[in-house]
């Protein structure tokens, strides 16, 4: 789970449709944060992993997004919940 994922949610806007998932181990707790294309980061809030299922949350401009997402292996599948509805996302680990 700690490491680099890029990420893909093609139904969001031009900017936030892609880009890298970083998590990591701070004081036994999990945190990160999201690396647009653009460069911008953004911190994740709220992160849980249970039963392969991964947790977390941002604020992109003023909206609380979160997204639930199924690990296996270096996969990632599942939703990105926005003000415009449910969108999917999948990614790959590559660090």
């Amino acid at each position: 789970l700690i490491g680099e994922w890029k990420y893909e949610v093609p139904m969001a806007p031009e900017g936030y449709n892609n880009g890298i998932l970083v998590l990591e181990e701070k004081e036994g707790k999990l945190a990160g944060f999201v690396k647009l294309a653009d460069g911008n980061k953004i911190e994740l809030k709220n992160i849980t992993y249970a039963e392969s299922v991964l947790k977390c949350g941002l604020y992109l401009e003023y909206d609380y997004i979160s997204i639930k997402a199924k690990i296996e292996g270096k996969k990632l599948d599942g939703t990105v919940d926005t003000p415009e509805g449910e969108m999917k996302i999948t990614g790959e680990k590559i660090k």
